[in-house]
């Protein structure tokens, strides 16, 4: 018996709708996961919000103001396991130590060869009240190694061997800085003749290079020169390196990098800044050293608790890795001397004339040091205090108790947010309404449609049982009729037997007529 066309369409549209109900349901719950980033990724998508830091804080560009991660906390002052597991909590996390000895009361990032700093990068966030400036102190030490004089060598053959590369404020730039100083299309305004790709440099961080000298009265000096990446001009200080070295009271060079006026500057305590001299302003690579070298800035805090209020600002600060500068070239015909009082210096020719005529130049090699031990960068803690985060409350159920543990906290943590707090409510409410609806409409159309199919079977039923039932009874009829037909044919044969039996007898005679009547008898009965 051939399958009805009709029930095969009503087999397809009840799996088709199936299907679809699926695929709906499929797309509500992919929503729900999403639903929880849209606002973040609708404020990304205009460019007003973007993840900063090493703890991963939202940071909303437009109003410069930043919601810290839940759980966020300075760091106890005096509290060892925080900064020992700040590492363990961030992947970015720079090596970070409370200071000790003749570093108390700083904290301090090392940047050493080979370290994950050198080689990858690092970053560190602070609470701070400073919020335009950007203020630390910087040392370095080789200890082991023949001390400061064992690695820090003189002349421009060594200019490359100490050089800490630094940005801060995460940039959107960063990812690019930590490989090469971001170039531009152009030469104009810049000496793009000494500069890297003989362009000017689009956007760029900061770096620190310590190097050694000799002034007029042949006195041992250290030196420290802040200069942007990928650009020769530079400032700088020095102190006698006796004065550097004394163990119990070391001089701290401290560096300065401000948002208005002087970009950055550096000096020792005690000595007077002067502007670089005309000559190291013709070795900028930077067309507009205001726009081109990151704007130092922190960004206030939403959301503060009481018992902080006063770190108002966070700051994200980068050390950044060997490759990302570029070494610097200085003439050989040239040496680095100190020009009067001045703690700028100027290039001069081995006479010693006033004006040089050598120039730098910037290589596309990248750094590949520090030769010493270990360059220090010195956070104050009168003006700043480690961003740490404690860990959230894990639960752990078992068949028989529930375990909870909990990571004590010295402080209360920190910030609100903007949104509001029910709003992950109402979008959970809103898709199992949803979900109901689809669920119940689905299963509407799935009653009308399974009953529909209902009636045409039955439909179909009753019509092939009419069928039968007529079939069969006009079959049961012709039988029936088949039937009588033969008996009156066999009764009309028996009864011309009986009648020829009879006259058969009247002849023969009346012997045996008695026993053919009994037999006719016998025949009718039949």
């Amino acid at each position: 018996m051939m399958k009805s066309p009709t029930n095969n369409f009503n087999k397809k549209n009840i799996f088709a709708l199936a299907v679809t109900i699926l695929l709906l349901l499929g797309k509500v719950n992919t929503t729900e996961k999403e639903i929880d980033t849209t606002e973040e990724e609708e404020m990304q998508a205009e460019g007003t919000e973007r993840i900063v830091g090493a703890a991963k804080h939202s940071l909303n560009t437009k109003d410069h103001e930043v919601t810290l991660v839940v759980g966020s906390r300075p760091a106890a002052a005096n509290n060892k396991e925080d900064y020992e597991q700040y590492k363990d909590l961030f992947p970015e996390a720079c090596d970070v130590e409370l200071g000790k000895k003749v570093e108390e009361g700083y904290i301090v990032l090392s940047y050493s060869k080979k370290s994950k700093a050198a080689l990858e990068g690092c970053t560190v966030d602070f609470y701070t009240d400073l919020r335009n400036t950007i203020e630390f102190s910087a040392f370095l030490t080789n200890v082991g190694e023949g001390g400061v004089e064992g690695c820090v060598q003189g002349g421009d053959d060594h200019y490359n061997d100490n050089v800490l590369p630094f940005a801060y404020s995460h940039p959107p730039e960063l990812e690019e800085l930590q490989k090469v100083p971001k170039i531009g299309n152009s030469g104009k305004g810049c000496n793009a003749a000494i500069c890297l790709n003989k362009k000017c440099i689009e956007k760029t961080g900061l770096e620190l290079r310590w190097t050694r000298t000799k002034d007029e009265a042949n006195i041992e000096n250290i030196n420290l020169l802040i200069n942007p990446i990928g650009s020769p001009s530079y400032r700088e200080t020095s102190e006698e390196m006796s004065k550097f070295n004394d163990e119990n009271s070391p001089e701290f060079p401290k560096v300065e990098i401000k948002a208005t006026g002087e970009r950055y500057k550096v000096r020792f305590e005690g000595s007077n800044v002067k502007e670089p001299k005309n000559e190291d302003k013709k070795y900028n690579c930077t067309a507009n050293p205001a726009r081109d070298i990151i704007d130092p800035m922190a960004w206030e805090i939403v959301g503060t608790e009481p018992d902080q209020k006063k770190y108002l600002y966070l700051l994200a600060f980068h050390l950044l890795p060997q490759k990302a500068s570029r070494q610097i070239k200085w003439s050989k015909r040239s040496k680095r001397a100190k020009v009067g009082n001045s703690v700028s210096f100027s290039r001069i020719q081995e006479e010693k004339t006033p004006e040089s005529s050598s120039t730098p130049e910037v290589l596309p090699d990248a750094l590949k040091g520090p030769e010493c031990n270990d360059l220090r960068i010195l956070f104050s803690t009168n003006n700043y205090a480690l961003l740490t985060v404690d860990p959230p409350t894990t639960t752990t159920s078992t068949s028989s108790s529930t375990t909870t543990t909990t990571t004590p906290t010295t402080t209360a943590t920190t910030t609100t947010t903007k949104k509001p707090s029910g709003f992950p409510w109402l979008i959970i409410i809103v898709i199992v309404v949803v979900l109901l609806v689809l669920s119940s409409i689905g299963g509407i159309v799935a009653f009308f449609v399974l009953r529909g199919s209902d009636k045409d079977e039955e439909t179909k039923s009753k019509m092939d049982k009419g069928t039968k039932s007529k079939r069969d009874k006009g079959t049961k009829s012709k039988n029936d009729n088949t039937k009588s037909l033969t008996s009156k044919n066999d009764k009309s044969i028996n009864s011309a037997a009986g009648t020829s039996s009879k006259v058969k007898d009247a002849e023969e005679g009346k012997k045996k007529g008695t026993d053919t009547a009994i037999e006719n008898t016998k025949s009718l009965e039949i």
